[in-house]
């Protein structure tokens, strides 16, 4: 999946609680999002609520894979918390000057995300870390008592009771009806 499905997909399912807009002139514009795109309206919504932004380029890049640090920030920014915090992190690879500090440390200080020596902001998102930081950012219950079973995640897979949790309440979906590809990326 690409940086828009999991914006646009897991993001506006969970916290879009109005019906998406119509794009008007005081939006912001992205060179490469034209507004005949099929994602342009979530798009410019989930900007327009502060929950993404692009580049300062002024392109917002649909079809690149989503980072680590920018599903952070995605998060962050919808669970209703105040993002300041004096918390210092583990992390040696998240300076104080990261384009997305502020919403890491506040993910690490919650447990969203383990507060380790490497955060590994720049890489590409897999769907069993993204599956993970949704299931603990929103409550999400998971337990061994799912419905959905993936055969590609054995018994004791670190993330299997999370995907199968978020699966069974419909937040995501396998790759097929039986396998999830826990390592695909976003």
């Amino acid at each position: 999946m690409k940086r828009m499905l999991v914006a646009g997909s897991l993001l506006a399912l969970l916290l879009c609680t109005t019906p998406v807009s119509t794009v008007d002139a005081a939006s912001p514009s992205f060179s490469d999002v034209k507004s005949s795109y099929w994602a342009a309206p979530i798009i410019y919504e989930l900007v327009e609520k502060g929950y993404m932004e692009g580049y300062i380029d002024g392109t917002f890049k649909p079809n690149q894979l989503t980072t680590r640090a920018e599903a952070a920030a995605m998060i962050a920014r919808t669970i209703g918390v105040a993002l300041e915090t004096d918390f210092k992190p583990n992390f040696v690879d998240v300076g104080e000057n990261h384009r997305y500090y502020q919403e890491i440390c506040k993910l690490a200080e919650l447990g969203i995300i383990q507060n380790e020596t490497y955060f590994n902001p720049e890489a590409s998102l897999k769907r069993a870390h993204i599956s993970k930081m949704i299931a603990l950012a929103y409550q999400v219950e998971e337990n061994e008592k799912n419905r959905t079973k993936f055969k590609d995640l054995p018994k004791g897979y670190w993330a299997k009771e999370f995907i199968e949790s978020l699966a069974d309440v419909e937040i995501v979906k396998g790759k097929t009806a039986t396998t999830f590809d826990p390592n695909g990326f976003v």
